[in-house]
């Protein structure tokens, strides 16, 4: 599913630095937020960063919606820090999605898709 909805805020230089023919693209791991308590929701995100055709970075994100009005990054693992270091993917994300993220990570198809 892409991310049709992200407001036009999103700070690019979190991933792209000061390129100016970047792009990112970013697709949901869950449909649904979480959110605890009075916390905003967190949606999870699987993100690329192109400059040209070329991904420059990719990894998982984490976001919080803010009042409705936008969304703070809140956590970025890059593809490398999750295939170096599986076991922090826990600490920031649900249990339900460490596994499709580390995966994901590795290059190998996520569980229930058309691969397996």
């Amino acid at each position: 599913m892409d991310l049709v909805w992200w407001p036009p805020s999103l700070p690019l230089f979190y991933f792209c630095g000061e390129a100016i023919d970047c792009r990112v693209e970013y697709e949901l791991l869950r449909d649904e937020p979480t959110q605890t308590g009075i916390a905003y929701p967190k949606y999870y995100l699987w993100a690329k960063c192109f400059k040209g055709n070329t991904i420059t970075a990719e990894g998982a994100v984490r976001v919080a919606a803010v009042e409705q009005k936008n969304f703070d990054i809140t956590n970025f693992l890059s593809r490398e820090q999750i295939s170096k270091s599986p076991s922090q993917v826990a600490s920031i994300f649900p249990a339900a999605l460490v596994d499709k993220i580390v995966r994901r990570a590795q290059g190998v198809e996520p569980r229930g898709t058309k691969a397996e």
